[in-house]
């Protein structure tokens, strides 16, 4: 067979941390303050290398091919049409829309491998102009550089509406605005700048030329450097913001990243099609000039049915398949030679939220009954079926598994209640979520309470919820009461940011749901639990979490950093069990083999990874193709 898995690194497996340099002059340092240079997401590999790994923009993942045929016109399903609360990429909240914004906005720096994070510069400039990492003469200092080729999108559609926005360059005032937007205390729109715990860390931020800015932090902040290259730290024009500092328009999303927007109904369908004045078109002379080799690219709502989509798949309507039963993905692969199988464990995953901040979820006697009585690894093969001797998913605590630079290591985790799944361990931890419930006043003092579950994906009404209900009633007697978002996650996502305010009513007492999976430690932990949190739901004040979740945040030395995260995600699975997180899907995605470098993902927001694709018209699958 002509089947392979491939990755951008070549294999998934057994890859250590490499040590890397800084470009542009920068100072090197430890990848606790970079974020950088992790071990791979291999689900063999559970040990993170010794010592600490050094930023390093430079290096980029190995085994991408050099384009030989340029053009061509990508076709999948995905949910990257979901827009339930906004466009505004510094305001929404659900991960598809990421994709779009990925694709045709930029940052200052990005990651090339998020399993592996690492990290190169977007619009960061070393001083001859080309691409470099940001200088940092101290631990609270960032110089920044701008490439001087740096135009927004240019189209007779933008210079209609914009025309103010249309094919002008952008500046050092342009990342110096998108970031204190985000902080501006008298903006009507304050409330629902989710990542402003980023930006809340700078001091000041001067310009020292029109492509040139310093930004001051008010402490030593380890993470900063991910702050730059994060999923939502997108740059905008401020031209496209109106008067209540909204950009909540389809037609206000433009970018200067390697794709403009063509298209987007909403549930439909998206379209993005080459961008030909793009910045980084020849950063990447080993694959080729004049990236994005691409055309264009159409993400379509997926289809109904798993036929469906298999159908459209085989007969090349779309040329990436991903199947919710792993069975079928290997089923199709080997009926069929020219299918690539590319590896793609998701970081976003499924778990249970509670408002914690008054009855009945105040007494957190309460919460871990539940924790325990969910039995996890049975909800999980409920939810994504595959084959046993392939593995289709992992158990997570507060941070995915494939994260391996922070996660709890799967073993540890696996001999945690809750977490164990032999037949004496699951009864021991049944009988403590009876004796916690029964101790907490039992049904009778909890009365009635009600689950919110996310509309999408299908997979949580139709099996996550009937299997919860059965097994809250089984194991602590109670019968809940259920309402499912029939949006998929606005109602959801509503009422969240009404617990995060601290309303009296209207507020959800508990949510299931599917939840954006992260990067870097900061972000997986900080905004959801630090007392005040922008995304703190649960109402949690927990003064050893937030004494952790700061201490974390200053730490330079990486073995230091990871010690104090995993000091808390043990705390918060033994002690708060104010969410609780079940497991992640290790989904193979199958590609034809005519699509050369396929997007690798572990959730949404790498759409400018794109550019490096490209369609080999001359290969024998190619043929038979619908145009």
């Amino acid at each position: 067979m002509n089947r392979t898995e491939r990755t951008h690194g070549g294999s998934w497996h057994r890859r250590r941390v490499s040590r890397r340099r800084l470009l542009g002059g920068a100072l090197a340092m430890g990848a606790g303050a970079a974020g950088l240079a992790l071990t791979a997401c291999a689900e063999e590999e559970e040990e993170v290398g010794p010592g600490t790994p050094e930023a390093t923009p430079e290096a980029t993942p190995t085994g991408l091919e050099t384009v030989q045929t340029r053009g061509g016109h990508l076709r999948l399903f995905e949910f990257d049409a979901m827009a339930l609360d906004t466009y505004d990429p510094h305001q929404t909240q659900f991960g598809p829309l990421y994709n779009t914004h990925g694709s045709i906005l930029s940052k200052v720096l990005q990651y090339e491998d998020e399993g592996e994070q690492t990290m190169s510069p977007d619009l960061s400039a070393a001083p001859d102009g080309g691409p470099g990492m940001p200088e940092q003469p101290d631990e609270q200092t960032y110089i920044i550089r701008i490439r001087p080729n740096v135009y927004f999108h240019d189209t007779p559609e933008i210079r209609k509406n914009y025309p103010e926005v249309a094919g002008r360059q952008l500046t050092a005032e342009d990342v110096k605005y998108s970031i204190e937007r985000q902080i501006n205390p008298d903006s009507p729109q304050s409330a629902l700048y989710y990542r402003r715990y980023h930006w809340e860390a700078v001091d000041k931020i001067e310009l020292v030329d029109d492509l040139t800015l310093r930004i001051t932090t008010k402490g030593t902040i380890a993470p900063f450097l991910h702050y730059l290259a994060d999923r939502n730290a997108f740059v905008i024009a401020k031209e496209l913001v109106d008067e209540n500092d909204e950009m909540n328009h389809q037609d206000r999303m433009i970018g200067s990243g390697p794709f403009i927007l063509e298209k987007f109904q909403a549930l439909q369908t998206v379209k993005v099609v080459r961008n030909p004045n793009w910045f980084g078109a020849d950063d990447r002379p080993e694959l080729g000039t004049g990236r994005p080799f691409l055309d264009s690219r159409e993400t379509m709502w997926p289809a109904v049915s798993a036929t469906a989509v298999e159908n459209a798949f085989r007969k090349k309507q779309i040329d990436r398949c991903t199947m919710g039963d792993l069975a079928e993905t290997y089923r199709i692969a080997e009926d069929v030679d020219e299918v690539v199988i590319v590896p793609c464990p998701q970081s976003g995953g499924p778990g249970i939220r509670f408002l914690t901040d008054r009855p009945p979820f105040d007494d957190s006697r309460r919460r871990r009954a539940i924790h325990l009585a969910i039995d996890r690894q049975t909800l999980c093969e409920q939810i994504w079926h595959g084959p046993p001797e392939r593995p289709h998913f992992r158990l997570s605590g507060p941070i995915a598994w494939m994260m391996r630079r922070w996660a709890i290591p799967q073993e540890d985790l696996l001999e945690k209640p809750g977490y164990r799944f032999s037949t004496a361990e699951r009864e021991e931890d049944i009988a403590e979520a009876k004796k916690l419930w029964d101790a907490a006043g039992g049904s009778e003092a909890v009365g009635s309470f009600k689950i919110i579950f996310a509309g999408i994906p299908d997979f949580i009404p139709n099996v996550a919820l009937p299997q919860t209900v059965r097994m809250l009633k089984e194991v602590l007697g109670i019968g809940v009461e259920t309402e499912v978002d029939p949006t998929g996650y606005t109602t959801l996502a509503a009422c969240a940011l009404r617990n995060t305010q601290g309303a009296a009513t209207g507020t959800c007492e508990v949510i299931w749901g599917y939840d954006n999976g992260w990067i870097d430690l900061d972000d997986w932990l900080y905004p959801y639990f630090h007392t005040g949190g922008a995304k703190n739901s649960y109402r949690l004040s927990d003064p050893k979490v937030d004494e952790l979740l700061d201490a974390q945040r200053i730490e330079f030395d990486y073995d230091k950093r990871r010690e104090l995260g995993l000091e808390l995600q043990h705390y918060l699975l033994d002690e708060v069990n104010a969410d609780l997180k079940y497991g992640n899907q290790n989904e193979q995605d199958m590609y034809w083999n005519y699509v050369r470098n396929p997007w690798i993902w572990n959730w949404y927001g790498s759409g400018y990874l794109f550019a490096n694709t490209w369609i080999d018209q001359n290969a024998p699958s190619y043929a038979g193709r619908p145009t």
